[in-house]
């Protein structure tokens, strides 16, 4: 069931009706956070949505569940990478995979949607925003870390920065351009980088509409390891620890 897989020389989006916005959703293992991620994002989703399911070599049962979902609904599609890509070219994968649409997200599996205003207020800010192409919708993750200004539109509080990842909404153009370009593991920080050199700016949308159902991804043991060993190098694991801490703490508020 691969379908335009990392290597495939075609990086055009299919034209098919277009959609609200086009979901990708990362998955390596953990199956339980993606049903919940799912069934959330069905309470809390504008009327055409298209999900893009990206399995990165699960072994859990993700495959069987993901398969099941592709028959039942419509506007799902299921990618089954043949290993793991790690985030950043598995939702490369994803982003060449969507059909058109107005606007683009990038969702980890442990994602959960809290609010339909995620569409309303992120879509409010990309278009009004002069040269925003990715706003940020991760739920307080990072609050106390990231110090940019706060700014205001139309009571929604946002700030200008490049300290993003997963839970990005974004632009056709910016969407377009890290579906060609996002290579190596990660995407953090470098989202942001690869809208700017098309000219656009990233944002946070500071209350944020989606939560994570895990810590930093500490609780998928190989992702744990790889992140520990990339923290470790820059000699920043003590930092990486505080961080995490505080996103413990937050949930416990």
């Amino acid at each position: 069931m691969q379908r335009y897989g990392y290597n495939n020389p075609s990086l055009e989006f299919r034209i098919t009706t277009m959609y609200d916005v086009s979901v990708i959703i990362l998955c390596y293992n953990r199956l339980e956070y993606t049903k919940n991620c799912f069934e959330s994002l069905i309470r809390n989703c504008p009327g055409k949505t298209e999900v893009v399911f990206v399995d990165n070599k699960s072994t859990d049962g993700t495959r069987v569940w993901l398969k099941k979902i592709e028959k039942k609904f419509p506007s799902v599609k299921v990618v089954l990478n043949d290993s793991n890509l790690y985030p950043a070219r598995g939702n490369a994968v994803g982003l060449r995979n969507a059909s058109k649409a107005k606007a683009y997200l990038l969702c980890d599996n442990d994602g959960l949607f809290v609010s339909p205003d995620w569409y309303t207020e992120g879509m409010l800010l990309l278009n009004n925003i002069p040269k925003l192409g990715i706003i940020n919708l991760r739920k307080s993750r990072w609050r106390m870390i990231d110090k940019n200004p706060v700014m205001l539109f139309k009571g929604i509080e946002y700030s200008i920065t490049n300290r993003i990842a997963s839970f990005s909404l974004m632009i056709p153009e910016v969407a377009e351009k890290l579906g060609k370009s996002l290579k190596g593991k990660w995407i953090g920080h470098v989202i942001a980088t690869l809208a700017g050199r098309i000219g656009y700016k990233s944002g946070r949308h500071i209350k944020g509409h989606i939560l994570d159902q895990s810590d930093n991804d500490f609780d998928n043991e190989e992702y744990k390891e790889q992140y520990e060993k990339l923290w470790t190098a820059k000699k920043r694991l003590p930092e990486l620890k505080r961080r995490i801490k505080i996103i413990q703490d937050e949930k416990k508020n």
